[in-house]
């Protein structure tokens, strides 16, 4: 019986030692930091902070609660943002253009005097000025339409941008709470006895 102990007890010291994790990632928590306009609009913000309760980066925050794929929708929203802005500033360009050249729109017209004309070529004359201020009248008002069709754009876009700049998380706070809280409540995800020549332990698989 001496002799059975010897392996009894190196067996349990190794599987007492050999216990192998991986790294805590789920100590982050969220902030919320929302405001209320005076229209009564709530402008989501949050702010992550790790175990520590150090304020951290949205992106670090998606890596440890588990969704890289944030990260990339985080990009793309800045990109589109930037995009919206270069892409309203340009249609109100665009408008401020087609307005100048509707200010500057004016009818090629003729002097007509009844003391250098006859009376044929006097009414003749009168009416070819009649059409060119009517012709110069409707080119401006295409202008003035197409100014007004670029500015409502433009300032539709722009609207698009402000919010992208100001919301630049794919997630709002309450699913930010929500991630951080999934990623609490993972723990140990498998266990996986091993044994080896000189004895044998658990590895340990999760996020604690």
């Amino acid at each position: 019986m001496r002799n059975l102990k010897t392996p009894i007890v190196l067996l349990t010291c190794s599987l007492a030692t050999s216990v192998r994790a991986q790294p805590s990632v789920s100590g982050d928590s969220v902030e919320d930091r929302s405001t209320v306009d005076i229209d009564g609009h709530v402008h989501d913000h949050w702010v992550a902070r790790d175990a520590r309760g150090l304020a951290i980066d949205p992106e670090q925050f998606y890596r440890d609660v588990g969704r890289p794929d944030l990260i990339d929708a985080r990009a793309n929203r800045r990109t589109l943002a930037r995009t919206t802005l270069v892409g309203g500033l340009g249609l109100v360009g665009v408008s401020a253009y087609f307005i100048s050249r509707a200010a500057s729109t004016h009818a090629n017209t003729r002097i007509c005097d009844p003391e250098w004309h006859t009376f044929s070529q006097f009414a003749e004359c009168s009416h070819a000025n009649v059409e060119a201020e009517s012709a110069a009248g409707r080119q401006g008002g295409r202008y003035m339409l197409y100014a007004g069709g670029a500015a409502l754009t433009g300032a539709a876009v722009l609207v698009i941008s402000a919010s992208l700049f100001m919301h630049p998380e794919p997630v709002t706070e309450e699913e930010a709470e929500r991630l951080a809280a999934d990623a609490r409540r993972r723990r140990v995800t498998s266990i996986t006895p091993y044994a080896e020549p000189g004895g044998g332990g658990l590895v340990i698989a999760g996020r604690f």
